[in-house]
């Protein structure tokens, strides 16, 4: 947002207060979920900590250029926050007002990749079939047929990857579920007809037990689960938080500290 301000306020604002920062861009898809749903996690460690102990990742887990890998032990050679790119790479450290990032290989301990027929109910109550709406719709919408990073996208009334009115196939993955009330419409063409995801199964696409929110209403679920943050997603950065799997080599460490 704002060619890259509102990011370059983040890592600015944390790093000037002592905090140590690395940030990763973290893909539902990969923690075997059939769902195309991009988020940053942003880590921090307040000076007088060790960095190694609280950084997100391992450094043999990425693919890091040579160039880069060098300037880990350069602190001083970093490029000022407040000099940054329009678009940030994926993944990144920031100390004291300057950053250093590169793209990286999102994980080397990929699984498997679920498609969304791996969540579908078998059997699905007729209150989400929208199946007769569609077909009057039809006529006026346009055929995609096309796969729009992952999703199989098989109508849409402007002929666009993701605007107005769609129709998903289940060759793919889902889109991003979002917690607008007005998305809970969009039609799926599944068993030969048309109809919208279950609640039951957009628990599944975020990696929710299928009972998660039962003590709210089929509507309201739709709201919780399409804003919630994917648990595996979670458990993934948390896990190598808490087992010091970190992305800064021990010698870096020594170079911070007296950088600090």
């Amino acid at each position: 947002m704002e060619n890259g301000q509102h990011f370059a306020t983040i890592l600015d604002t944390f790093s000037s207060l002592g905090y140590l920062i690395e940030w990763r861009l973290l893909n539902a898809l990969d923690f075997g979920l059939p769902q195309n749903r991009e988020r940053v996690v942003i880590i921090g460690t307040k000076n007088g900590q060790s960095p190694v102990s609280h950084l997100l990742t391992a450094i043999d887990s990425m693919s890091i250029p040579g160039e880069i890998s060098n300037k880990f032990l350069e602190p001083f050679s970093w490029a000022p926050i407040n000099e940054h790119p329009c678009n940030f790479s994926n993944w990144g450290i920031a100390l004291d007002g300057h950053f250093l990032s590169c793209e990286i290989d999102t994980f080397s301990d990929k699984k498997n990749h679920n498609r969304l027929t791996d969540i579908l109910e078998e059997s699905v109550d007729l209150s989400f079939d929208f199946t007769q709406d569609t077909i009057n719709r039809l006529p006026n919408s346009q055929m995609v047929n096309k796969i729009v990073n992952g999703v199989e996208i098989l109508y849409n009334q402007s002929g666009g990857a993701r605007m107005g009115y769609t129709i998903f196939g289940t060759s793919g993955i889902a889109p991003t579920l979002t917690s607008s009330t007005s998305r809970h419409y969009e039609r799926y063409f599944i068993d030969g007809k048309y109809r919208r995801l279950t609640n039951i199964e957009y628990a599944r696409l975020q990696g929710f037990n299928d009972n998660h929110c039962k003590g709210a209403s089929v509507y309201d679920q739709y709201v919780l689960f399409g804003n919630a943050v994917p648990p595996p997603l979670v458990y993934w950065a948390l896990e190598r938080l808490v087992k010091n799997k970190s992305v800064v080599p021990k010698c870096m460490a020594i170079q911070l500290e007296l950088f600090q």
